[in-house]
């Protein structure tokens, strides 16, 4: 009986001390592979109805709304790997605007923030092989975005973009399609939502193009709802060399 007990205490002991020596090894932070040139410069263009006039606003398109999420400052993006796949995020530098005290709307002010859009490879290659006349809806898996308080130095703020991406790829490993599971019944209609980058190519040299974000529709293929998608009568506009930019690697 003394030896059982002995060798059970040597065991044990063997064990623990094998647990000891095991290392913790956190898990290594997300990392790109490749980053691409930046576009910084556009005009953005929309049809006034009313005045029966055509407007322009340096990369924005020009809307009577306080916060207009259709604009940029400069817009790149970086690759990555996650479990094998790879994935890229177009990260757009924007203005976005708050009520301080929404509740009366009093005291609106502006801010600066990065947005990432994350895109599997099948989709940015849409983008990449967009051919003269094409209109590409390229989906967008995840979307995240960070304040930033100096819009000249960003890479800190795009490191903390980065762990937020990480965290959401870790978290949903088995990406439903946006309009899965996300159709609300309004009344009649149902409304499906696309997370989509929406971009068309008028002529061999010059590309329209909407900022990603959810946009709605009655069904997976047909536009319904604000914010709406006409490339007759608003967009962005760049040149297509400009706008290759993004998939120019470093």
């Amino acid at each position: 009986m003394k030896k059982l007990v002995l060798f059970l205490s040597l065991i044990a002991c063997m064990t623990e001390q094998k647990m000891v020596a095991q290392e913790r090894i956190d898990r290594p932070d997300l990392e790109f592979n490749k980053k691409s040139e930046v576009i910084d410069s556009s005009v953005g263009w929309k049809y006034d109805e009313i005045l029966g006039k055509w407007e322009s606003s340096p990369n924005k398109i020009p809307k009577r709304i306080m916060d207009n999420e259709q604009n940029f400052k400069l817009i790149e993006a970086r690759g990555f790997n996650f479990e094998g796949s790879e994935y890229l995020l177009i990260i757009i530098l924007r203005e976005r605007g708050l009520y301080k005290y929404p509740h009366i709307k009093a005291d609106w002010y502006t801010y600066d923030e990065i947005v990432g859009f994350v895109f599997r490879s099948d989709e940015y290659e849409k983008l990449m092989s967009i051919g003269t006349g094409d209109e590409i809806y390229a989906e967008y898996i995840i979307e995240a975005s960070q304040s930033i308080s100096d819009s000249k130095n960003i890479e800190n703020d795009i490191s903390i973009l980065a762990k937020t991406i990480q965290y959401h790829m870790i978290r949903i490993r088995e990406i439903k399609p946006a309009n899965s599971g996300a159709n609300k019944k309004l009344g009649k209609i149902y409304r499906y939502q696309k997370k989509i980058f929406p971009v068309r190519r008028i002529s061999e040299s010059k590309i329209r193009f909407y900022i990603p974000e959810n946009f709605y529709f009655t069904s997976p293929d047909l536009y319904y709802y604000t914010p709406r998608i006409n490339f007759d009568k608003e967009y962005i506009e760049t040149d297509y060399e400009n706008f290759s930019k993004i998939f120019t690697f470093k």
